[in-house]
């Protein structure tokens, strides 16, 4: 066996173990990204490392993607470590290949300097939850952070009414400052909401394919007091259904029978692409309920009737945005979401303090 960090030669070969093992789940999904592994990984980040293990024919069996972001934690701007994308081929789980690829992830994490890392694990994926949080002497801490609720909204043919408290309007470059500033100030009073730049928006080097028109502001007496994005990242990023399990696999066909039937949208077969959005930078006054739900009415009319299924929202389970959910019909999955470190941070206390985590559904 041999870890290494890969490089742009590996492309192919990576896109194809995500092909091949799809992430358990009560929905299980293919994480496909194409055409490039490297271009999608890169978004919402600084800078990227896949670290691979190779087996002694030079085959990739596993790797895992580890980057660096620059968030707000506890208001001030710190740049943190983010680890996603951990995939094992099948044919080599329970063969030792964690513990050789944590001890690889340690040493490169010398050179990154970090204080902590954030992670994600998806619920009801308890085989790899079980194995990867387990406490070993000297290795990577998994401190609980709470859940991370992800809801699809489905999206129908039939529009909703928004109220008259505020004037929705959409994003452009002159008020794009507006935006940016608005961003840090609201949303980073929460912990892990990224830190950005006009630039971020306007290079597009980590924000790929993101227009500024996308961004919808709500507006009262001339001030503004929310932003809300919408994503489509289908160019670079594609979710496909492996299997429906449990009672899904029930769900699944009962709906759709009762969607054709209505005249309703169908949810995908097994092995078919979901055509979805995501929400995207949210940031809302005071964190008002009804500030987010005007701005997610916005949203969803403007897809109302097109081809995509789902619109994506995703909050912490103590983030009181989530009330506004309620109103809208869609599937709801939650992830469990880690702190990571081998040792302690000194001056943060991530988990013991009362501020709302956030994460940027749309880079996770």
């Amino acid at each position: 066996m041999e870890c290494s960090i890969a490089s742009s030669c590996n492309d192919a070969e990576i896109r194809k173990i995500l092909n091949n093992n799809p992430v358990p789940g009560h929905v299980s999904l293919v994480y496909a990204k194409n055409p490039s592994y490297f271009q999608a990984a890169m978004i919402g980040n600084q800078d990227t490392k896949t670290l691979v293990i190779k087996n002694d024919s030079e085959k990739i069996i596993a790797f895992q993607t580890t980057a660096t972001r620059r968030v707000y934690c506890n208001g001030r701007a710190v740049t943190i470590g983010y680890l996603s994308n951990l995939r094992m081929d099948k044919n080599y789980k329970g063969k030792g290949l964690l513990k050789e690829g944590f001890e690889f992830l340690k040493q490169v994490h010398s050179q990154i300097k970090v204080p902590f890392y954030f992670s994600t694990i998806i619920s009801g994926n308890n085989s790899a939850a079980n194995t990867l949080t387990r406490h070993r002497d000297g290795g990577l801490h998994f401190i609980d952070y709470g859940n991370y609720l992800t809801k699809a909204i489905i999206i129908f043919n039939k529009k909703y009414k928004l109220s008259n408290d505020y004037r929705i309007i959409r994003g452009n470059k002159d008020n794009l400052p507006e935006i940016v500033n608005f961003l840090n100030s609201e949303g980073g009073k929460k912990n892990l909401f990224p830190c950005y730049t006009e630039n971020d928006f306007t290079e597009k080097n980590i924000l790929k394919d993101f227009n500024i028109n996308d961004f919808y502001l709500a507006i009262k007496n001339n001030v503004l007091a929310g932003v809300i994005g919408k994503w489509d990242q289908s160019s670079f990023k594609q979710n496909s259904i492996d299997s429906y399990n449990g009672a899904y696999s029930i769900l699944h066909p009962v709906y759709n029978i009762l969607a054709n039937t209505l005249n309703l949208p169908r949810m995908p077969k097994r092995g078919e692409q979901i055509q979805f959005i995501y929400t995207c930078f949210i940031a809302i006054k005071e964190n008002d309920p009804k500030i987010f739900l005007d701005l997610l009415k916005a949203v969803y009319n403007d897809l109302a009737g097109s081809n995509n299924l789902f619109l994506m929202v995703g909050l912490h389970e103590k983030d009181g945005l989530r009330e506004s959910l309620k109103k809208f019909i869609g599937l709801a999955y939650k992830s469990n979401l880690f702190i990571n470190y081998w040792e302690k941070p000194d001056g943060f206390n991530i988990g013991r303090d009362t501020n709302i985590p956030y994460l940027e559904l749309a880079t996770l």
